[in-house]
C-alpha cells in the first residue's frame, strides 16, 4: 500500500511540475513548438492529476496535503490558459469528494480534515469559484438535513462531521471575502447594470435562500450552527447592498 502512495504522490508532483514548466513559458510568452501536440499533452496531464488526486483523496492514501495543494494551484491558474478546454466536470467531482472525505473520514486527522477543506480556496478564479460556492453550501445542506434529523427522532448526532463543517463554514467565508474583494476591485459595490454583477446577484440570493433553508425548525436545538449561518449570510449581505 506505501509504494502505491508514493507513487501516486510522486506522479501527481510529476504532473504538477510540468504544468508549471508550462505556464511558465506561457508567462514568458514563449512560442511553443508543435502547439496542437503541447495543448493535448497539457490536457491529458491535467486529466491525469485530477484523476490522481481525486482517487488518493477518495481512497484516503495519504498522499500530503501540501502536494495536493500545489497541484490545486497549479490546476486553478491552468483554468486562466485553457479557457474552453477546462474539464469544470472533473473539478467538480473532486471539490465534491474532498468536501465528502474530509467530513466524513475517520483517517485524516483533525488538522489534515480542516487543511484539506480549506486547500479548495485554491479554485477561487472566475471559472470555477461557483463550483466551490456551490458544493460548500450542498454540504451545509446535507448536514442540516441531517441535524433536523437527530431533532425529530432517536438518530444520534455525527459528533466529527458536526466539528468539521465549521471547517465548510470557513471556507465557505473566504469564498465570500472573495466575492466582495472582486467587487471592491471593478467598484465600490456591485453594479447591477452590468452582467456579470446581476449574474453574481443572482447566484448570492439562491445561496441566501439555500442558507435561510437550512435553520427551520433547528434552531432551538443546535445554537451554534444557526448563528453560523446568520454570521456567513451577513457577508451576503453586504454584496448585495
Amino acid at each position: 500500500m506505501q509504494v502505491d502512495v508514493e507513487g501516486s504522490a510522486n506522479q501527481i508532483k510529476q504532473n504538477t511540475d510540468f504544468l508549471k514548466s508550462f505556464l511558465m513559458l506561457k508567462q514568458l510568452k514563449r512560442e511553443l513548438p508543435h502547439k496542437i501536440t503541447v495543448d493535448n499533452t497539457v490536457h491529458s496531464t491535467l486529466l491525469d492529476s485530477l484523476y490522481l488526486v481525486t482517487k488518493s483523496i477518495y481512497q484516503e492514501e495519504g498522499v500530503s496535503i501540501p502536494i495536493i495543494r500545489s497541484s490545486f494551484q497549479v490546476i486553478s491558474h491552468l483554468s486562466a490558459v485553457m479557457n474552453k478546454n477546462f474539464p469544470l466536470v472533473e473539478i467538480q467531482k473532486l471539490v465534491q469528494t474532498v468536501l465528502e472525505r474530509a467530513l466524513e473520514s475517520k483517517t485524516f486527522e483533525r488538522k489534515q480534515r480542516k487543511e484539506l477543506i480549506l486547500s479548495l480556496s485554491e479554485f477561487l478564479t472566475p471559472q470555477t469559484r461557483h463550483i466551490v460556492l456551490d458544493s460548500s453550501v450542498a454540504a451545509v445542506e446535507s448536514f442540516s438535513a441531517h441535524l433536523r434529523t437527530v431533532n425529530e427522532s432517536e438518530t444520534p448526532l455525527n459528533t466529527q462531521k458536526y466539528e468539521n463543517i465549521y471547517y465548510v463554514f470557513d471556507l465557505l467565508q473566504i469564498v465570500l471575502e472573495n466575492y466582495r474583494s472582486q467587487s471592491d476591485n471593478n467598484s465600490q459595490k456591485i453594479n447591477f447594470s452590468h452582467d456579470a454583477d446581476f449574474q453574481t446577484l443572482e447566484i448570492l440570493n439562491q445561496v441566501a435562500e439555500r442558507l435561510d433553508k437550512c435553520v427551520l425548525y433547528i434552531s432551538d436545538i443546535f445554537p451554534l450552527f444557526v448563528c453560523k449561518i446568520w454570521l456567513i449570510k451577513d457577508n451576503f449581505l453586504l454584496n448585495l447592498r
